[in-house]
């Protein structure tokens, strides 16, 4: 579960980029 947590993490990261959130 860990490991996905931190794959998930990662796409999230790469979402808000795409998105302009930071």
């Amino acid at each position: 579960a860990e490991k996905q947590v931190k794959r998930l993490q990662k796409e999230v990261d790469r979402l808000e980029d795409e998105l302009g959130i930071n």
